[in-house]
């Protein structure tokens, strides 16, 4: 009975470990789906050497003290991640470029020890357990099978309860503290001295109870806020009177405490085109919530509209009210659902749609597809606008998941205008700079920058000199987009295409 315990709580750990480790690398290289391959092909090695080298120890001395050597190695590298992940990416973030290669270094510095420590639980196991050469297969089957029950209440655990309800740091020390307490259970069961086991009791209490170090803060900004969710790293900053919401190391909204109604990004401004292009709208969707700039401003400035909301993330919606002055009422709601989803449930036409939904480095890739884009068609009004937020630059490798969502787009609704947003900074647009680039679709119709830009002109938009002034940089020739993919449900490299610096 003790074996399988064993098994199950390390079979477990190694689960944990893993969904966490994504939450330790998210504020420097984000949760695309590299950091995803780092982190299992960076466990999946790990278990290997661990399978490798606990076989051939267990061979010589298969004693329960000597397995517990190995657990204790797993429990002090588990303790000492929160100390030192911050650290080790913020350092290998700077010194490599790449984040492929620099999420996968972080990887096997951070989590090969305590995953190769872990890896060698089974063989030990399977080697103690047999009885004869005749009952070996029956012995490996039942560790693996009890190991594998631990690894997925372990990943269940995790997933749907214990990254909701504590920080990361301490769910780190609580499994560093389990499997403290089964080094000490195998070291008891190997008939060790009663002190040297109240002297290991002794030193695991003092470990778990450390308390992991701040981040250390400029003088410039000051974090208001932070929390680990389901989707999210999420911290609210606050730098030269300016609040930011941060998924990781990016910027999803602003809001200028001095001067609420002032956009800090400028971009937000080109999702009043909408009204100017359809000065009959009655609704509008933002599927994208960050810290509710949009949505607010339209309930100000449009209080004949109906807005609804789609975010995935229930904290990102507490958070946008609690510290970025957002507020629902009977004609602002949210729901908090996947966009995609919401759209195949709501019976709802809308006259304009806009698409700002990010993660911390990237966009969700099902929100970029074609038959995404044809949903939102078939979602829309007839002339309905559908105004998509889309992050890179106008030339060179940056601006590949925008071309490729450009020509998406274009597929799909047959027209797509391309808007560089020109920031308040910049007196003409640098090609090769990484910014928001707005693409507008019209259902059943197309617009041409001379429509657009007349339009503008000749209306009474609270933000037209902004507008003017955003469009008369655009320029006329439309981005090249024939050696870029259309991204479909079956092939969308949006990890590929964005080109993270």
């Amino acid at each position: 009975m003790l074996y399988m315990i064993v098994a199950a709580l390390c079979g477990a750990a190694v689960m944990a470990l893993e969904l966490l480790g994504s939450r330790l690398l998210a504020p420097d290289f984000g949760s695309s789906i590299h950091v995803w391959g780092s982190l299992i092909g960076t466990f999946l090695a790990a278990l290997s050497v661990g399978y490798w080298i606990g076989g051939i120890v267990a061979d010589r001395y298969p004693f329960l003290a000597v397995l517990s050597i190995f657990v204790f190695v797993a429990a002090a590298a588990t303790c000492a991640l929160p100390f030192a992940a911050g650290p080790v990416t913020r350092w290998i973030s700077t010194a490599v470029e790449d984040v492929r290669m620099g999420s996968l270094l972080s990887c096997v510095v951070l989590f090969m020890v305590p995953g190769a420590a872990l890896g060698t639980v089974s063989p030990f196991l399977i080697r103690m357990s047999a009885k004869s050469v005749g009952t070996t297969g029956r012995a490996a089957g039942g560790i693996y099978a009890v190991s594998t029950v631990g690894s997925i209440v372990g990943t269940l655990a995790t997933a749907f309860y214990l990254i909701a309800v504590l920080p990361v740091s301490r769910i780190l020390l609580v499994v560093g503290a389990l499997l403290w307490g089964v080094g000490i259970v195998l070291l008891a069961a190997s008939r060790w001295s009663k002190a040297g086991i109240a002297l290991v009791v002794a030193l695991g209490f003092l470990a778990v109870a450390q308390t992991p170090p701040a981040l250390a803060q400029a003088e410039s900004w000051r974090e208001v806020y932070r929390a680990d969710t389901l989707y999210h790293n999420i911290r609210v900053v606050d730098e030269n009177g300016v609040r930011y919401l941060m998924f990781g190391r990016t910027s999803q909204s602003a809001l200028d405490l001095r001067n609420p109604t002032n956009n800090v990004f400028r971009y937000v401004d080109v999702f009043h085109l909408g009204p100017i292009l359809k000065p009959d709208m009655k609704r509008v969707l933002f599927i994208g919530l960050g810290g509710g700039t949009g949505p607010s401003q339209f309930r100000r400035l449009y209080p004949e509209l109906t807005i609804d909301v789609a975010e995935i993330d229930p904290e990102v919606v507490r958070i946008a009210a609690r510290f970025f002055r957002f507020k629902t009422d009977s004609q602002l709601k949210v729901d908090v659902r996947d966009g995609r989803m919401f759209l195949r449930r709501t019976r709802n036409k809308y006259d304009m749609i806009v698409l700002d939904a990010y993660y911390a480095d990237g966009v969700p890739f099902h929100l970029t597809t074609k038959e995404f884009m044809r949903l939102v068609w078939d979602r829309l009004t007839p002339g309905g606008i559908l105004m998509a937020n889309v992050i890179g630059s106008m030339e060179g490798r940056r601006s590949e998941l925008m071309r490729s969502q450009y020509r998406t787009i274009l597929e799909a609704f047959g027209n797509c205008l391309y808007i560089p947003v020109l920031e308040e900074d910049e007196k003409e647009l640098n090609p090769f700079m990484r910014r928001n680039i707005m693409l507008i679709s019209v259902k059943g119709r197309a617009l041409s920058l001379d429509d657009v830009r007349a339009k503008v002109k000749s209306s009474n938009s609270p933000k037209k000199r902004i507008l003017e002034t955003i469009m008369a940089a655009v320029p006329s020739v439309p981005p090249k987009a024939t050696n870029v993919p259309v991204l479909t449900d079956d092939y969308a490299p949006v990890d590929n295409l964005l080109h993270i610096d």
